[in-house]
């Protein structure tokens, strides 16, 4: 089915409209209401007690330039913040978020007079929060490496000869660029999903796209903003990420991370009427939302495409395979994740490898439902979980744990947790492992960087209880809850879903309660160590029913859970009211490894492109006790683990060996080929890969 040219116009019109307000608002906001002492007489960061001082302070300067002009008595105010930042180190933050005051307000007061000692700041930095070789996370490493980028082109047209090593540090950040750029589009990001990062990790690319001179370079900005503008169309929900989550936020109120106020800032889809006085909610001190105005500032726009999916444009209910590689790239589809859609909620799981005994591990969210809300509502509901530590602890679902599985199909999801009988024995052997990985870390980073006695060790073990078996079910407390027992089922009503709570043993879940001094609510449920416990959710539209009441006869009549070989073969079936037919068996034999980002130890030179190998950890227990992906089959079919899954595989989305390709209900196609050295954009799709 075609569309006419005019169509097609009038909806970009109608997008360019929408997008043009949201811009304005936030500017508006961080303009006149962020942050607190917004005279500027002492801005966050001036008692030299952050090291991130650009993060909490350039938005502002960026806003107030825009809205208000380099000559007004807003910034005068603001210029003090520009001479301070003199002072101040080129940490990752400070990094990213001065190039576009330097490229946009070039002759500002403030930005003019004080852009040489700005680039001086950044090439005479060589500890390892350099712009160069820096070493850090994914969103540190991008936020670092795009930067150098611009700060070397600059230093390249204005000041050659003070700079001589610009055009080399130019031609390098360009190889780490197309190199990640086309990595990405073969295995997609480490950063999953991130509703804490994925804002941070896309600013860079932002700046690249507006401000790189070379247009290869540009071309692949672009690239990487594509991948970025779909995994969001398909994951963010009414300010919400939804799905398994590295390094987030767990189950949380609607805008708690910075990828959700870029959601927002591309496709809208707000719960509540946002105004420059209650954009961030009601923590005044928070800083996540001021980021996004890279976003409204950048000519880029996700593709039309993009904006469909984000729309929910696209047949539904619809099922997604996807995968994402290991923290460093060198394994692709090391995460597998499930990814489903339909008009009232999203349910996503990722099947993670990790160990669980890091702090590498701390932040991951297994899986997120996200259940939509009526216009007016402070927030979308969203339900998460995991095992082993207490509400108090950890009251949101994060960090993985290492006696946790998962299995989701569409509108059901399993969590398992088991805690062995020797689970303190195994925590002492992690314990003993990773002191002798911090002491690996330091030999090799201070070969590297052997003036930097700054950097403190990033490896240690997270908090992992092994005197409790229990599983949870967090709940992030807004909206309606409207909790039902039936025998030992519990059903909960919520605003637009019915959602189904069984323990995995038959026995009743605890009552939901409140966490103190938190909005979130949690049940749970408890076996004896060495015992599978755990959950099965099922998940439902209420419209689809005529009542509550309807909908628990329906369930109580066409669902049938069996846990009778749980304790003799960890195994439970369980049929859905949609007639699918489950197994699930929790894996007791496996292994793992952990995430290492800048955690390796081995290499001792600094490197611009950062890899494993070289970046080594340690060799971990495997065998018995060890296992960390559960197996599962859906109506008498087992879901493969083992064979690679593209990055992207559902209706509408598809990406896998290099080729990005994006459809609407319309059959519009939009496509990126990353197979050589440089991106194609096109609208010619190949036909899809059918999973």
């Amino acid at each position: 089915m075609c569309i006419s040219l005019l169509t097609l116009q009038i909806q970009a019109a109608d997008y360019e409209a929408a997008f043009t307000s949201r811009r304005q608002l936030l500017i508006e906001h961080i303009a006149d209401y962020y942050p607190l002492w917004n005279n500027g007489e002492r801005p966050i960061g001036y008692d030299g007690g952050v090291s991130d001082f650009g993060k909490y302070n350039y938005p502002k300067v960026l806003a107030v330039l825009v809205k208000y002009g380099d000559r007004s008595p807003q910034y005068a105010v603001m210029k003090k913040r520009m001479d301070i930042y003199k002072t101040k180190p080129t940490f990752h933050f400070n990094l990213v978020e001065l190039p576009r005051i330097l490229f946009m307000f070039p002759d500002a007061e403030g930005v003019k007079e004080n852009k040489y000692e700005f680039l001086k700041r950044v090439f005479e930095r060589t500890d390892c929060y350099n712009a160069w070789t820096c070493e850090g996370t994914e969103n540190h490493i991008a936020m670092s490496r795009t930067s150098g980028y611009l700060y070397a082109q600059i230093a390249a047209d204005n000041y050659s000869d003070s700079f001589p090593d610009a055009l080399q540090r130019l031609q390098e950040m360009k190889k780490w660029i197309l190199y990640t750029a086309r990595t990405i589009y073969h295995t997609g990001t480490a950063e999953w999903n991130s509703s804490t990062y994925n804002c941070y990790n896309v600013m860079g690319w932002l700046n690249l796209f507006d401000f790189a001179a070379d247009t290869v370079v540009k071309m692949a900005a672009k690239a990487v903003l594509d991948y970025y503008a779909a995994e969001t169309a398909l994951l963010y929900s009414q300010g919400i990420m939804s799905g398994g989550d590295m390094r987030g936020k767990g189950a949380v109120s609607s805008y708690h991370g910075s990828a959700s106020y870029l959601g927002w800032m591309w496709y809208g889809s707000n719960p509540f009427m946002m105004t420059p006085q209650n954009f961030s909610g009601e923590d005044e001190r928070t800083s996540e939302h001021i980021h996004a105005i890279h976003a409204a500032l950048s000519a880029y726009r996700p593709p039309a495409a993009a904006v469909a999916i984000a729309e929910r444009k696209m047949p539904l209910p619809a099922m997604y395979y996807n995968s994402k590689p290991s923290y460093l790239y060198d394994i692709p589809s090391y995460i597998r994740q499930t990814f489903y859609v339909e008009k009232s909620f999203t349910l996503g799981a990722a099947y993670l490898p990790y160990g669980g005994w890091t702090g590498g591990d701390i932040q991951i969210v297994g899986w997120k439902l996200v259940g939509l809300v009526d216009s007016g509502s402070p927030s979308a509901q969203a339900v998460s979980g995991r095992g082993v530590n207490r509400p108090d602890k950890s009251a949101s679902g994060q960090q993985r744990m290492p006696f946790d599985q998962l299995a989701h199909h569409k509108n059901v999801l399993f969590q398992l947790t088991r805690v062995p009988e020797d689970a303190e024995k195994q925590r002492l052997v992690m314990d003993s492992i990773i002191n002798d990985w911090k002491k690996k870390w330091s030999r090799d980073f201070f070969l590297r960087f052997p003036a930097d006695t700054a950097r403190h060790n990033p490896v240690g073990a997270q908090q992992v209880e092994t005197n409790n078996n229990r599983s949870y079910l967090f709940f992030n407390g807004r909206g309606m809850y409207n909790p039902v027992f039936a025998g030992n089922i519990l059903f909960v009503e919520m605003e637009k879903i019915y959602l189904v709570v069984r323990s995995l043993r038959g026995n009743r879940p605890d009552s939901i309660k409140r966490v103190k001094k938190a909005d979130v609510m949690f049940t749970s449920v408890e076996a004896a160590p060495g015992k599978v416990c755990g959950f099965v959710i099922e998940v439902h539209e209420k419209q689809k029913f005529k009542s509550f009441d309807a909908f628990r006869k329906k369930i109580a009549a066409g669902t049938m859970l069996d846990f009778t070989l749980l304790d003799s073969l960890n195994k439970v079936s369980y049929q859905s009211l949609q007639g699918d037919k489950f197994m699930v068996q929790y894996s007791d034999s496996g292994s793992f490894t952990e995430p290492i980002f800048d955690w390796g130890f081995g290499p001792q030179q600094p490197a611009v492109i950062h890899s494993s190998p070289p970046y080594l950890q340690p060799v971990w227990p495997s065998g018995k006790g060890h296992g960390k992906i559960a197996s599962w089959s859906v109506n008498g079919k087992p879901i493969d683990l083992s064979s690679p899954w593209p990055v992207y595989s559902g209706p509408m989305i598809h990406l896998n060996n290099g080729v990005l390709y994006l459809t609407d209900v319309n059959q519009s196609c939009y496509c990126v080929d990353f197979t050589g050295e440089a991106p194609v954009f096109s609208r010619v799709c190949p036909v899809t890969e059918k999973k």
